[in-house]
């Protein structure tokens, strides 16, 4: 959430709408509520069926907020729906490519993909920052908004700072 309000303003983003974008980054897997642990906790490949359940959770967390007309009107809802869209179209949930998807869905993609490169997960070890920034630059244009990647990338020294000043995830 952080990363993702940081990237907003280096975008040129107004603080209300960077600030928006900070609620959507802390709301954005809400949806994995409804995804079983044993999914999300599994050190393997996911089969079919996992995998149907686990691209379930923007559409379940978009449900979760709906009801409150504030995050709906805020694009909140729809930054959650979306933050698993690709810019290339084939994301999820929905498809959408480019700028068809919200942009504070786009920008928490980079900072969300990003944070969880740099984590241990039951499935592949924590990639190195600067790797894990290669990555980012690799997928732009495909994955992620280029202009977004770009923005990050370019802003690699603030974010390597801003992530240890946190210690949202430990530095390998």
């Amino acid at each position: 959430a952080v990363m993702a309000q940081a990237l907003a303003l280096r975008l040129g983003l107004d603080r209300q709408m960077a600030d928006r974008v900070h609620v959507a980054g802390h709301l954005h897997d809400i949806g994995k509520i409804g995804v079983p642990d044993s999914i999300l906790g599994k050190p393997g490949k996911l089969d079919p069926a996992e995998w149907k359940r686990m691209k379930a959770h923007p559409a379940i967390g978009a449900a979760i907020l709906e009801p409150m007309p504030y995050l709906v009107e805020s694009g909140v809802v729809a930054m959650v729906r979306a933050h698993h869209e690709r810019f290339d179209g084939h994301g999820y949930p929905q498809g959408l490519a480019g700028n068809a998807i919200p942009l504070g869905a786009r920008i928490i993609s980079v900072a969300d993909s990003l944070s969880a490169m740099l984590q241990t997960r039951p499935y592949r070890p924590a990639r190195r920052f600067d790797e894990a920034i290669r990555e980012i630059e690799r997928c732009a244009g495909s994955q992620f908004d280029p202009v977004v990647a770009a923005v990050c990338v370019g802003n690699r020294d603030t974010l390597r700072d801003l992530i240890a000043s946190y210690r949202c995830v430990e530095m390998v």
